[in-house]
Formats: C-alpha cells, structure tokens, sequence
C-alpha cells in the first residue's frame, strides 16, 4: 500500500483517474493533459543546465502540468528506459513521481535536501532507469 499522498496521486493517475473504487478525474482529461504540447522546442529552464554539463539539449516535451519523457534520448529526470508516454513532475530537488502507461507502472521518489539542478537531473535519471529496469 503506497504511503504518500504522492503515491497515491500517481496510482490515481496510472488508473486513469480512478482511486480506490472512485473516479477522481476522467481518463479522456489525463490523455490531454499528458501529450507534448510544447512539439521540439528547447527546455528553457535547463537549457543552461545542459549547455554547461556539456549535455545535449532536450525538447521541454511539457504537458498541462505534466513533463513527458518524449522520444530523445538524454539525460532526464524521468530516465531513458522508461517509455516515451512516461509522465510526471518534480519538485526542487526533493520529490518526483511518474507513470508509465505502457508498462503500467508508477513510481514516487520522496528524498530530503536540495541538490544542484545537474546532480538532480541526473540523479533522478538514474534512479528512473534503475525502477523501471526491476519491472518485469
């Protein structure tokens, strides 16, 4: 039994709005709000990030309140193996939750302390990638 209140968001949002028997929101508003609206347009708050790690730049791949894993491979908080529908959100270093719809899983990450944006990025990334690599 997931024990946050952000877990059990992201089992909601995996359920495609249902929680515990009870429709919360409808699946038709998940899909549209979990699409890319943002198409290849360069993620301006890490583009500097990025540019100064001397990694590639990612597309935003934003959705209405969500992040969306998209299709280019880079470094992400939401990981590499993960499916391209993969969506979520993070906090300041401390918190990230996502679904994958194709795999049918979701995961929270709850830490404490705020990390540089490159460290979290990446650690993140690798912790997405090590959560989705146990799924079977």
């Amino acid at each position: 039994m997931p024990c946050s209140r952000t877990a059990r968001f992201a089992e909601m949002l995996r359920r495609g709005g249902e929680l515990d028997g009870a429709r919360i929101l409808s699946p038709r508003i998940i899909k549209m709000a979990r699409q890319v609206h943002t198409g290849l347009f360069p993620n301006e708050l890490y583009r500097t990030v990025h540019l100064r790690m001397g990694w590639a730049e990612m597309p935003a791949y934003m959705g209405l309140g969500f992040n969306v894993r998209g299709t280019a491979i880079g470094h992400h908080q939401l990981g590499t193996m993960t499916s391209p529908e993969t969506f979520g959100n993070y906090g300041a270093g401390s918190a990230m939750y996502w679904v994958d719809p194709e795999q049918d899983v979701s995961f929270t990450c709850l830490t404490a302390g705020v990390m540089t944006q490159a460290a979290n990025i990446a650690r993140f990334q690798r912790l997405s990638d090590l959560a989705i690599s146990a799924c079977v």
